[in-house]
């Protein structure tokens, strides 16, 4: 299982990065989920993933993660380039 904590910033300096959810595969599956810091003031769910509470799942890559790089992405930036191996832990 690789995973990969996807970070949001708030305003503009770099103290308002933290982690609002984190994206898990296995290889066949995608996972993403949000964790405690998408809770806090500021911060609103990514298109497509209303749901603070949902696991969501897909055989996939949702373009949210796929193309960082894309100076006008469909969704919001991300990418799943350095994985971080460890115990799968969904809410």
């Amino acid at each position: 299982m690789n995973s990969l904590f996807v970070a949001w910033r708030s305003g503009a300096t770099h103290a308002g990065w933290r982690p609002v959810g984190r994206l898990e595969t296995d290889n066949q599956l995608y996972r993403f989920w949000y964790t405690a810091g998408a809770r806090k003031p500021g911060f609103r769910a990514f298109p497509g993933m209303d749901s603070l509470d949902e696991v969501y799942k897909s055989e996939e890559l949702s373009p949210l993660f796929a193309n960082p790089r894309d100076p006008a992405p469909p969704i919001a930036t991300g990418a799943i380039r350095a994985p971080v191996p460890g115990p799968p832990n969904p809410p």
